[in-house]
C-alpha cells in the first residue's frame, strides 16, 4: 500500500462511492427508463414540448426551494441528537415554506404561462402544458427537500427511497396507466404530479421512523426561522446556476429553434450524462475527505488521492465511451426512428465533452473543499457565458448541432480551465503514466469493432460489442491493477461488501 495513501483514505471512499452509486444509478436508470417511454408516446415534436415544459418545473422548483434543501439538511444534523424541539422545528419550518412558496411560485407560471410560450420559445401551444405542468411545483419542491432532510440524520436509505425509487417507479407505472387509458401528453404530465405527490407522503411518513416525535403532539416545535432562511437564501443562486448549466443548451434551442430539435437534444443529451455517474459517485466521497486532508495540510496524500479517484473513474469512463461511440445509433432507436438520423450525431458531440470532463477528475470539488469555491463560482459563470454565446452563433444556423457542439466545446475547455487553476495553486495533477495506456484498449478495442462491421462486413450489435469492450478493457485492467495495491484492495473491499449484502439477504 502507498504509505501517503492511507487504507482508511481508501476504504471511506470505496464505499460510500459504493452507496452513492447503486443509489444514483437505481434513479438515474429508472429515470432514463421513463424518458425513453414519454419519448415514444409522444413523438419528436411533442417530446421537444414536454422537454421545455419540465426545464420550466425544475426552474420555478429551484426558487420555491430557496435552498432549504440544504439549509434544512445542516440544521437537522445539528439537532438531531440532542434538541427534539429545534430539530422538529426546523423540518416543520423547512417543508412548510417550501409547500407555500411552490403553491405561490407554481400561480405565477399558471398565469404568465401565455406570455412564455409566446414570447420566450414562440410556441403558442406550451402555455396550456407549463399550466398543467404549475401545479407540480408545489410537490416536486418539497418532495427534494424532504430527501435532502433525511441526510441530515446521517442516512442516505429514506432518500434513496423517495426519490430514487418510489417516485420514478410511480411516474413509469402512472405514465403506462393513463396512456391506456387513452391520455398521452396530459397523462404524462398527470403521472410526473401524481408521482411526486406519491413520493412526497411517503417521505412525510418516514419521518415518523426516523423521528417519532415529528408527529408528537408533545413535542412543541422550537422555529430558527432566521437562521435557517439566513443560511439557506445564498443557496438559491448556487442552485440557479447549477441548474442554467445543465439545461442551458435546452432552454437556448427551444428560444432559437424547433421544438423537432429540442425533442432531439434532450433525448440524445441524456446518453453521454450517464458517463458522469462514476464520477458523481467518486466525488460526493472524495470531497469531504478531500477537504479533511488540506486542513490538515496532508497534501501529498491529497494529491496521490485525487490521481487515485481520477484513475478510477477513467477505469470505467473510457470503456463507456468507446461503446457509444460505436453504438450510438442503436442506442437512439431506443427512443423510436424518428429520433436517429441527427439524434446520433449529437450524442457522438456530447460524449466528447463528458469525456474530458471526467478523465479530469473532481477538478470541481477540488478547488470548493479548499477554499476556492470563488474560484470554482467564477469559472461556472464563465462556463455559462461562453455556452450562452455559443448557443446564440452556433443554433441559428445549425440547430440542433450547434447545441451540442456548444456544450461540449463549453465543458470541455471549463475542465481543462480549472485543471490549469488546480496545478497553478497546488502544483499537481490528477494524470498518472497510466492514463496515456489507456489509449490501448481503446484503439484495439475500436480496431477490431470498426474491422468486424466495416472490412469483415459483420454487424456487430449492442450485446457483441459490450463483450469486446469488456473483455479487451477488462483483461487490460487486471493487468495495470496489479501494479496498484490500492487498487486491489478496493476490489477485495467491493467483494467483502457484496458477499456481506448476499449474506445478511439470505
Amino acid at each position: 500500500m502507498n504509505h501517503n495513501f492511507s487504507e482508511e483514505d481508501i476504504k471511506k471512499v470505496a464505499k460510500g462511492a459504493g452507496v452513492s452509486l447503486i443509489g444514483s444509478s437505481i434513479g438515474k436508470g429508472l429515470f432514463f427508463l421513463s424518458q425513453i417511454i414519454i419519448a415514444r408516446i409522444l413523438g419528436v415534436e411533442a417530446f421537444g414540448l414536454y422537454a421545455l415544459g419540465f426545464a420550466a418545473v425544475k426552474m420555478c422548483e429551484i426558487f420555491a426551494r430557496l435552498g432549504l434543501h440544504k439549509g434544512g439538511m445542516r440544521f437537522v444534523s445539528i439537532y438531531k441528537d440532542d434538541n427534539p424541539a429545534k430539530l422538529k422545528g426546523v423540518l416543520v419550518s423547512a417543508i412548510g415554506i417550501t409547500i407555500l412558496n411552490g403553491i405561490l411560485i407554481g400561480g405565477i407560471l399558471y398565469l404568465s404561462s401565455d406570455w412564455i410560450a409566446q414570447n420566450i420559445f414562440r410556441k403558442p401551444v406550451l402555455s396550456s402544458y407549463l399550466q398543467l405542468f404549475a401545479y407540480a411545483i408545489p410537490f416536486v419542491a418539497t418532495m427534494n427537500v424532504v430527501s435532502f432532510l433525511f441526510q441530515g440524520f446521517h442516512t442516505m436509505k429514506y432518500t434513496v427511497y423517495t426519490r430514487e425509487f418510489i417516485q420514478p417507479v410511480t411516474n413509469i407505472f402512472l405514465i403506462s396507466a393513463f396512456y391506456y387509458a387513452g391520455f398521452l401528453m396530459e397523462g404524462v404530465i398527470y403521472a410526473f404530479i401524481l408521482s411526486h405527490l406519491i413520493a412526497l407522503i411517503a417521505g412525510l411518513l418516514y419521518f415518523k421512523r426516523i423521528f417519532p416525535q415529528s408527529f408528537d403532539k408533545k413535542t412543541k416545535p422550537d422555529f430558527e426561522l432566521r437562521n435557517i432562511i439566513s443560511y439557506s437564501t445564498p443557496l438559491l443562486f448556487v442552485g440557479f446556476l447549477e441548474y442554467f448549466l445543465s439545461w442551458t443548451d435546452t432552454l437556448m434551442l427551444g428560444a432559437l429553434s424547433t421544438t423537432r430539435d429540442v425533442g432531439i437534444y434532450r433525448a440524445a443529451s441524456q446518453i453521454p450524462f450517464l458517463m458522469t455517474f462514476f464520477l458523481f459517485a467518486i466525488s460526493t466521497i472524495y470531497a469531504p475527505i478531500a477537504a479533511s486532508l488540506f486542513h490538515k495540510r496532508e497534501m501529498q496524500r491529497f494529491a496521490n488521492m485525487f490521481k487515485t479517484t481520477t484513475r478510477w473513474i477513467s477505469y470505467t469512463v473510457v470503456p463507456i465511451f468507446v461503446f457509444i461511440l460505436f453504438s450510438a445509433r442503436e442506442i437512439m432507436m431506443l427512443f423510436g426512428k424518428g429520433y436517429v438520423e441527427t439524434g446520433y450525431i449529437v450524442i457522438i458531440i456530447l460524449s466528447f465533452g463528458q469525456l474530458v470532463n471526467c478523465i479530469t477528475g473532481s477538478v470541481g470539488y477540488t478547488l470548493t473543499m479548499t477554499g476556492k469555491q470563488g474560484v470554482a463560482l467564477i469559472f461556472s459563470i464563465v462556463l455559462l457565458a461562453i455556452n450562452i454565446v455559443l448557443d446564440l452563433l452556433l443554433i441559428p444556423k445549425y440547430g440542433v448541432l450547434g447545441a451540442a457542439i456548444a456544450s461540449s466545446i463549453s465543458a470541455a475547455s471549463i475542465n481543462l480551465a480549472k485543471l490549469g487553476a488546480v496545478y497553478k495553486i497546488y502544483k499537481f495533477l490528477p494524470f498518472s503514466r497510466e492514463l496515456a495506456k489507456y489509449l490501448i484498449p481503446s484503439i484495439f478495442s475500436s480496431l477490431l469493432i470498426f474491422s468486424l462491421n466495416n472490412v469483415m462486413g459483420i454487424q456487430t450489435g449492442l450485446v457483441v460489442k459490450v463483450i469486446i469492450i469488456l473483455v479487451i478493457f477488462g483483461s487490460f485492467y487486471s493487468f495495470l491493477m496489479r501494479n496498484h495495491s490500492e487498487d486491489m484492495f478496493v476490489i477485495y473491499k467491493v467483494k467483502e461488501k457484496l458477499l456481506d449484502l448476499v449474506s445478511h439477504h439470505n
